[in-house]
């Protein structure tokens, strides 16, 4: 007989145990995060910042069908809040860990598939996207959440990462930007 899973990795860049996924905050780095419910049933996500320790920090709670994620939980008590912040923390590295449900009948119920994508469009920010499936459709499509994890103290990039070109971007595709004119 087989016991219980094992507990997932702590600390585990892109780490996706079914419905649960955690992301590395590093320190000095902010987090947004937010997304959206394009399903019928009411889409949950709980969001549980924590340090290396185990020591949970404020948890929030995003929900929606067919509309924006709000925060319903947790937050700054701002109607509407549509958007989580997780400010920088100069001492200590920090994990996310995202738990995502679906509202069934009033009861929290697992999704039944979450996808993720990693995308690092510059070397100082990565954006985690994950979307979830609860089962109407089978489209993978209810749930978009994104993490967006940006470095907020200056460091040395690769050449070209600082003059608008993204080195290693993740999608392969190439971006350049040039500076403004005077007359813009």
């Amino acid at each position: 007989m087989a016991g219980p899973p094992p507990p997932p990795p702590k600390f585990a860049v892109d780490s996706v145990s079914q419905h649960r996924a955690f992301v590395t905050l590093p320190k000095n780095n902010i987090a947004f995060i937010f997304g959206t419910a394009t399903a019928a049933w009411t889409q949950d996500v709980k969001v549980k910042p924590q340090f290396q320790d185990d020591t949970d920090l404020q948890a929030y709670t995003l929900q929606a069908s067919n509309n924006p994620l709000e925060v319903t939980h947790g937050g700054s008590g701002i109607a509407r809040q549509s958007t989580i912040v997780i400010n920088p923390d100069s001492t200590r590295e920090r994990q996310l860990e995202l738990l995502f449900r679906v509202v069934v009948d009033g009861k929290l119920r697992d999704v039944h598939q979450l996808d993720t994508h990693v995308d690092k469009p510059v070397p100082w920010v990565t954006n985690y996207t994950y979307n979830t499936e609860d089962g109407g459709d089978h489209d993978v499509h209810d749930t978009t959440l994104v993490v967006s994890v940006i470095d907020s103290v200056k460091s040395s990039w690769p050449i070209g990462a600082a003059n608008g070109t993204a080195v290693g971007a993740g999608n392969g595709a190439a971006v350049t930007s040039e500076p403004l004119s005077a007359e813009a």
